[in-house]
């Protein structure tokens, strides 16, 4: 399953409040780098999601369900073993789904901004 080959990529996590951070490093045989693309391998984007959703659900320790990608610009591409620092939020709210501020970058390089709204489903509702 992707969502766990990503979770073992995942290096640290820190949380503060309503602030997390994370680090991933995907290393050159990383599911997601096959045939994306063979002579210049890249992270897609849609990995560098999934990483987001995998750091909250580390942090609020329940199942996540991705409910809206509200926004995502890429800036750079990503190589395999390069160190991407994930430093993210949730904005306050009364009820679900959270909204989810991600800003990837590595080594102080702008590399995604990603907004997400996500909720974490009771454990029978889990699968939907």
């Amino acid at each position: 399953m992707l969502r766990e080959e990503i979770r073992n990529c995942m290096s640290a996590l820190n949380v503060n409040g309503a602030h997390f951070d994370a680090k991933f490093v995907f290393p050159a045989d990383f599911t997601g780098f096959r045939g994306h693309f063979p002579q210049k391998p890249i992270l897609p984007g849609v990995c560098t999601v999934q990483a987001v959703l995998v750091a909250f659900q580390a942090w609020k320790q329940c199942p996540v369900k991705l409910q809206e990608i509200t926004n995502a610009k890429f800036f750079a591409t990503v190589s395999p073993d390069e160190e991407l620092q994930f430093s993210c939020e949730t904005v306050a709210k009364s009820a679900e789904p959270m909204l989810v501020k991600a800003l990837i970058s590595n080594n102080g390089k702008k590399i995604a901004q990603i907004k997400l709204k996500v909720t974490c489903p009771a454990p029978g509702e889990a699968r939907g």
